[in-house]
């Protein structure tokens, strides 16, 4: 059953629609003229269809849905409708009609199932995660009244929670919300999150959880909040679902079973974008392993080939034995250096090939703890540039050591040997911590430099810019470096200026995803 009523400003019917009211026993000229309210009936003795909240909140939002209320039918009977009201502006006379939407009381199993078609359909034909987050939260927003729906989404870390959907709040509640840290004393949702439990606050002026918080809630008019975590399927916390009510009240079961139907289908579609996401960064990890394949192939069938063409060339000079000693001894030194030159190369193809080979091992380490043990073994280096190293306070994130030792080795390696003649190497070492759970370590020397045009070119593997004889090395210290960084879930960044120095800035994560 359901039919629409028409009122004027005044809740005068100025018409019915559709032809169900027939079912209660009334005909069209039973309504027109009416109040609208003699057609319900009284609550508690107060002839009131529509509370003093209920109408602010009409007047705020334009509409408000599934009021329960009782019909009354011809005979006087009580019968359970669902009462939904919109607000009509009337332009050209400048006031406000009134459509009032009655219909059969709806179960509540059938309008959480609306809610869940309603995103599983986004869902499934593949639309952004924020218009399926957008989806449940309004939609909870339009059956439950009174309630401004949030879902946050932790971040890589597992410390702070994120802006996943938050469509009703004040931009000041959102960047509240963005970033907030999770605890047994974080509100609700930070709450929900830590302990992986529903959270149900009644009254956020009393209770502890939001004692951190309570101020900045009240004078935003925030007065209750319940919410549940988003659990994957592998039992991991994903973030938070949550009503947030402008009344201080117990949440009803109904509304408890949005929250967690909602969280349930949110833990689905974050899911399902985590695995076409890790589908794509395999599939580029598949690309580049295979251009790295063909980087090795390539420095197998030259480089490698170069100092062995050397050495055979050399040799057969040495057993035509047509030569004076001092012209042998040269030989001999040459075959040594290509000798050595192709046992570098080996080694740093070696290198490079490991990095991520194995199983990571991350650990929370104290990076000037690793640092000064790489001072330590670049000790030989250092003396003979006279290099001025200078170490601000760096932070304890997790990382694999070993690796971490690698990747400072070879920055530092890099910073001391493309030094400017004549000048003292001077390098520093800074950190800043960010507010979105990543560091940022930065690597500054006052070297040579390198064209601008290079800076991405120069990660590549085997990527030389300078002659070998001017400046030794396989061209792989800096692939190496960008292999590690990428491993540990962060990115590499290169600013150089020739003649004045090179900078080198490492975005790398305080903790690593789960």
């Amino acid at each position: 059953m359901i039919f629409r009523i028409t009122t004027n400003p005044k809740k005068k019917i100025k018409s019915v629609e559709g032809n169900d009211f027939s079912l209660l026993g009334y005909g069209e000229s039973d309504f027109l003229g009416q109040d609208i309210s003699t057609m319900f009936f009284k609550e508690e003795g107060v002839l009131q269809l529509v509370s003093k909240e209920e109408e602010a909140l009409l007047m705020e939002r334009g509409s408000i849905k599934n009021l329960k209320r009782n019909f009354i039918s011809k005979n006087n009977n009580a019968v359970a409708v669902d009462l939904s009201i919109d607000a009509k502006t009337i332009m050209d006379k400048q006031e406000t009609d009134y459509v009032f939407t009655v219909q059969s009381a709806s179960k509540n199993n059938e309008v959480i199932l609306n809610l869940q078609n309603a995103a599983l359909e986004k869902l499934a034909t593949g639309k952004p995660l924020k218009e399926i987050f957008d989806t449940l939260t309004k939609g909870a927003e339009e059956i439950v009244n009174f309630a401004s729906a949030s879902i946050l989404v932790l971040d890589n870390t597992g410390t702070r929670l994120l802006d996943g959907s938050t469509p009703s709040f004040s931009k000041e509640v959102r960047d509240a919300f963005n970033g907030m840290v999770i605890g047994p004393l974080d509100g609700s949702c930070g709450t929900a999150v830590y302990n992986k439990e529903l959270v149900i606050v009644e009254d956020i002026s009393t209770d502890p959880r939001w004692e951190k918080f309570k101020d900045f809630a009240l004078s935003n008019g925030l007065r209750a909040c319940s919410s549940s975590p988003i659990i994957g399927s592998q039992g991991q916390v994903l973030g938070s679902f949550a009503l947030t009510f402008s009344q201080s009240r117990q949440p009803t079961e109904f509304e408890l079973e949005i929250i967690k139907s909602s969280a349930r289908i949110a833990a689905l579609a974050i899911e399902k974008k985590q695995s076409e996401e890790n589908l794509r960064l395999y599939s580029q990890e598949l690309s580049k392993n295979n251009r790295e394949l063909k980087d090795f192939a390539l420095v197998a069938s030259h480089d490698l080939k170069e100092p062995l063409r050397k050495i055979s060339l050399f040799t057969d000079q040495i057993l035509e034995r047509k030569m004076d000693q001092g012209k042998q001894d040269d030989f001999i030194l040459r075959i040594q250096k290509s000798s050595t030159r192709m046992y570098h190369l080996i080694e740093d193809l070696y290198n490079w090939s490991a990095v991520g080979r194995h199983e990571l091992n991350f650990e929370p380490e104290d990076l000037n703890e690793i640092l000064q043990e790489v001072i330590d073994d670049l000790e030989g280096p250092i003396q003979e540039t006279a290099a001025k190293i200078q170490i601000c306070s760096l932070p304890t994130l997790e990382v694999e050591k070993i690796q971490m030792h690698q990747l400072f080795q070879n920055l530092l390696s890099n910073a001391m040997k493309f030094c400017k003649e004549g000048v003292t190497p001077e390098i520093t070492i800074s950190s800043r911590c960010k507010g979105d759970g990543y560091c940022e370590i930065v690597v500054q020397d006052n070297g040579i430099g390198i064209d601008p045009k290079y800076s991405k070119k120069i990660l590549e593997p085997f990527t030389r810019l300078h002659n070998v004889n001017e400046y030794p090395g396989s061209g792989i210290g800096l692939a190496i470096c960008e292999k590690i960084v990428l491993k540990h879930s962060g990115e590499i960044q290169i600013d150089s200026t020739p003649e004045i120095g090179t900078k080198i800035t490492l975005l790398i994560p305080s903790m690593q995803k789960k």
